[in-house]
């Protein structure tokens, strides 16, 4: 008790400072407030780490999509002559919503702790099935990461011939990668290991899985995909220290191991900047400016929510914080075979014209010519809330994501079906800040996911089955 006060107590003196430091370099006070916000949240969670961890980096993704940028322009005189600039209306329209969206999430965090922890056990289960559950999920979980790797190879192969950019003019699965149905298998990666993961498998039982999924992210790096190693790391952290709080048990969450990473994160951070360099060709060499150029890179996603603002007039009233879900229910087997399907091309006038994606339709109107050679600004969720229901919707919006992250935090793990949904929307709500609103909800209404869920059923029902057999014929042999 007395460490924790003694840190609280460092950490408000250290927000103090910073407090100061950002009011005396930026001289933008809404600005200053919003990053005295974000460091007194972050500080205030990590105090309780272990049961916070969910949310800690949930907020360390938020930051690092949109708030490098921010960081970069206003308190490292960061300029581009290849960037269209916000106005200082826009900028503090977008700091307002950022400031809203810290607020109310921590606001919607809170409201989950109201509610009690589920204690319920679903002892149809919790029970020799479990063994069945965690076997079957192990070997598929791994054949469909294995695909994924491959999948991302073939991938960074066909972005190393015509270029980063220019990768998205074309639909790089339709010549290139696995040929059906093993690609969309290696789509299905996350629901699989999410599977066995839910089992509540031995620290020592992970390491494969986790290995593969370490991998899969740097081939990704490598292609110039940066986040996608960050989130599999976070998820990783975040899995041991969800079955830490619950079993009571150290040895699954490492402090040692996260001070490293702490340590470590300038040296993390220049190396995924030098990945952009050698992706984009540059000659790979020590820069003064590599933390800006980072900043500015990664974290302009926020851009959208004032680029919203100036062409709100202008954009097509399509429901963007819906986007995904749209395209879910659109582009399915089932909508193509009855001829309801329409979806439009990657980089195209029509998806930037009539799509659901505020990204895609931005990008068009502020760089027009270069959207059409590849170019994309990444989506916002919160620009699309912005957007589709001004400050309302902002508010709204990440209320909901701050409770389904609290509650998600204190699910009962002994409950497989709870413990499976929990760690599969823990993978894509810390992509959230760099898609749009609805990016889990999709995943819950895309047909794939609930074809594999059937097809998963009935390989347990059929192996039960088997065993009962078996088990059977064992005992009449023994009569």
């Amino acid at each position: 008790m007395k460490l924790k006060n003694g840190l609280r107590i460092l950490l408000l003196l250290l927000n103090i400072v910073l407090l100061i430091l950002f009011l005396e370099i930026s001289k933008n006070i809404i600005f200053a407030i919003l990053m005295t916000l974000y460091t007194s949240l972050i500080s205030i969670l990590i105090v309780n780490f272990k049961k916070n961890a969910f949310f800690v980096f949930y907020l360390i993704s938020f930051g690092t999509f949109l708030l490098l940028k921010p960081i970069a322009i206003e308190m490292l005189n960061y300029t581009s002559e290849y960037r269209v600039m916000l106005s200082n209306e826009e900028k503090n329209i977008t700091y307002i919503c950022l400031i809203l969206s810290i607020v109310f999430l921590a606001i919607g965090y809170g409201f989950s702790k109201i509610i009690k922890k589920d204690t319920t056990l679903n002892n149809d289960i919790i029970d020799e099935k479990i063994t069945t559950f965690k076997k079957v999920s192990f070997y598929i979980s791994i054949i469909f990461l294995i695909l994924e790797i491959i999948d991302n190879i073939i991938r960074l192969q066909f972005i190393k011939e015509v270029g980063y950019t220019a990768s998205y003019l074309t639909n790089i699965y339709s010549n290139r990668g696995l040929i059906e149905p093993f690609k969309s298998l290696a789509y299905l990666a996350p629901i699989a290991y999410s599977l066995f993961f839910a089992t509540c498998p031995s620290k020592k039982e992970c390491r494969i899985p986790f290995v593969l999924l370490l991998i899969s992210g740097i081939v990704q790096v490598m292609a110039g995909n940066r986040f996608e190693i960050v989130s599999i790391v976070f998820f990783i952290l975040i899995y041991e220290s969800i079955r830490a709080n619950n079993e009571n048990n150290e040895k699954w969450i490492n402090k040692k191991h996260i001070i490293l990473l702490i340590v470590l994160s300038p040296i993390i951070i220049a190396l995924l900047q030098y990945t952009i360099y050698w992706r984009d060709g540059s000659v790979i060499k020590v820069r003064e400016n590599v933390y800006s150029d980072f900043f500015y890179s990664v974290g302009g996603s926020s851009d959208l929510i004032g680029f919203g603002n100036r062409y709100i007039e202008e954009l097509n009233n399509h429901p963007y914080s819906f986007g995904n879900t749209y395209r879910a229910l659109n582009d399915n087997i089932i909508s193509k075979t009855i001829g309801f399907s329409k979806s439009y091309q990657n980089q195209s006038i029509d998806k930037a014209l009539n799509g659901h994606s505020l990204a895609s339709s931005l990008s068009y109107k502020i760089y027009p010519k270069k959207y059409l050679a590849g170019y994309g600004m990444g989506d916002c969720y919160i620009a699309d809330l912005y957007v589709d229901y001004s400050y309302i919707g902002v508010i709204i919006g990440n209320i909901i994501i701050g409770f389904t992250i609290g509650f998600i935090t204190k699910i009962n793990i002994k409950n497989y079906v709870h413990f499976f949904v929990c760690i599969f929307s823990i993978v894509y709500i810390l992509r959230i800040p760099r898609d749009t609103f609805d990016y889990l909800l999709a995943q819950f209404v895309g047909l794939k996911n609930w074809l594999f869920i059937i097809a998963f059923i009935c390989i347990i029902k059929i192996k039960k089955r088997r065993n009962k057999n078996e088990k059977d014929s064992y005992i009449n042999i023994g009569a």
